[in-house]
């Protein structure tokens, strides 16, 4: 959850959302691997059940990692998320959207400096002015600075903290994805979004910060400053990201990791996250090694069909429901002065995903898998796993190959706002900012609080 891959090679517009291809035609034609090829190579065909229009299956010697891999298993259940969440299929929200629309914003890519940035003229953070300095600056040029700098500007810390801590931990052989998404996505969701503003520090320097700049601040505090691996007795005010499904990280396709989160657990997160709360939440969009954190704000699923449970499914389900979701989420865009809301330019995207939901006898969701449609048949993540190894695929090209056939999200998470500290502390320098817990950094940033409540007025 700390790396953004780069906005650029992603489809997106302006207001409305960008609808992304469904699962039957993310296949471009180049591929090798066609559905005639699959059939050929397989050693054992399942036939069809017309009745319920059951997918073709195959049979394959080696053994998944775990036993019934459509079943919801403890790392991926949607209690750890939100206890007590309703499991009932049919009592379920079938559409939602969030009560407010997270914000679009940077990432502020690691190898471009993080918050030090100064994204106006596209330098990471040099030599920062000293007080004598800033007397002799206009507005304009101070409003060059990065928003990293404009902070410690405003605390009066002519020293730049908070900047140095930033030129320490972000270089720039960092891969471009890697930023603070993590951080971006949740204080999208928790704060509303900030007007450009201008503060006065202690020796009366103005300091005018953008919509952006506040952005990146609160990027930083929700993502970093109140998210620590301490404990609560040790840090009160801590606010841990929680997520349900797996950081996609391993090149064994079997690998419960590879197919990443549950897709009856998803359901029934977002049913009850978007379609009874009305709060939006956390997904990583992507399926690979690289992540992309997004605030989901909307949906709309549609049954397509039922049938028998498929070889894969939880011991425990009777009956498989075959779903399409569009799921709607906020994309970031480059840093600018106004506010998305006050120019009209919210970016989202939305991925239309294919997944079946087992269920028990009473009804209650006990597993799901991730499904694709080709030449009019329906396949799951595990069936063209597969077939892949019977064509003699190596792990590494199966890995590399299942992200171009399904649409599914990483991981799905949660944080709660991150609360400002009730008294400022003053930095002593930038290392301290990396310890643990991470109080010190967090009563550094006490003071945003005045900026986001200015910038919201």
């Amino acid at each position: 959850m700390y790396s953004h891959a780069t906005p650029q090679l992603r489809e997106s517009s302006s207001t409305t959302s960008a609808v992304a291809s469904s699962p039957s035609t993310n296949v471009g034609e180049s591929n090798s691997w066609r559905l005639d090829e699959m059939a050929r190579s397989s050693e054992e065909v399942l036939i069809a059940d017309n009745t319920t229009d059951t997918a073709f299956g195959w049979a394959a010697g080696a053994e998944w990692a775990q036993p019934q891999p459509g079943a919801i298993h403890d790392s991926d259940h949607p209690e750890y998320l939100l206890p007590g969440v309703n499991m009932d299929y049919a009592s379920m929200a079938k559409s939602g959207r969030a009560e407010r629309t997270p914000w679009s914003g940077d990432y502020w890519a690691k190898n471009k400096g993080g918050i030090a940035h100064r994204w106006q003229t596209g330098e990471r953070a040099g030599d920062s002015p000293d007080l004598e300095s800033l007397r002799q600056m206009s507005p304009e040029g101070i409003a060059l600075l990065s928003p990293a700098e404009k902070y410690d500007l405003f605390v009066g810390d002519y020293r730049y903290p908070l900047t140095d801590s930033m030129k320490i931990s972000n270089t720039e052989g960092t891969a471009s994805w890697q930023g603070y998404c993590h951080g971006w996505a949740q204080a999208a969701i928790h704060f509303p979004e900030p007007r450009p503003v201008v503060m006065t520090n202690p020796d009366g320097i103005q300091v005018p910060f953008s919509s952006s700049d506040i952005k990146a601040l609160l990027t930083w505090h929700q993502g970093e400053a109140v998210t620590s691996r301490a404990s609560q007795e040790q840090f009160p005010e801590n606010s841990p990201q929680r997520s349900m499904g797996f950081n996609h990280s391993g090149r064994d396709p079997r690998d419960t990791g590879s197919y990443d989160v549950n897709p009856g657990a998803f359901h029934a997160v977002m049913a009850q996250k978007l379609g009874e709360e009305g709060q939006a939440f956390g997904i990583d969009m992507d399926s690979s090694t690289e992540k992309w954190n997004q605030p989901a704000y909307a949906f709309e699923s549609r049954e397509r069909l039922r049938r028998a449970p498929d070889r894969h499914a939880s011991s425990d389900a009777v009956e498989e429901v075959v779903v399409e979701t569009d799921l709607t989420y906020t994309l970031e865009i480059a840093p600018q002065h106004e506010s998305t809301e006050d120019k009209g330019n919210h970016h989202a995207r939305t991925d239309r995903y294919l997944y079946s939901i087992e269920l028990d006898a009473d009804g209650q969701i006990v597993g799901g898998q991730w499904l694709v449609e080709l030449e009019g048949q329906l396949f799951t993540y595990h069936d063209v796993v597969e077939i892949l190894e019977q064509q003699g695929r190596s792990n590494d090209e199966i890995v590399a190959i299942m992200p171009q056939l399904f649409t599914y999200p990483d991981y799905v998470y949660l944080q709660d706002k991150g609360e400002f500290a009730q008294e400022f502390r003053p930095a002593q320098g930038p290392y301290e900012f990396m310890s643990i817990p991470k109080q010190k950094m967090h009563g550094y940033l006490s003071r945003l609080q005045e900026i986001v409540e200015s910038a919201s007025q």
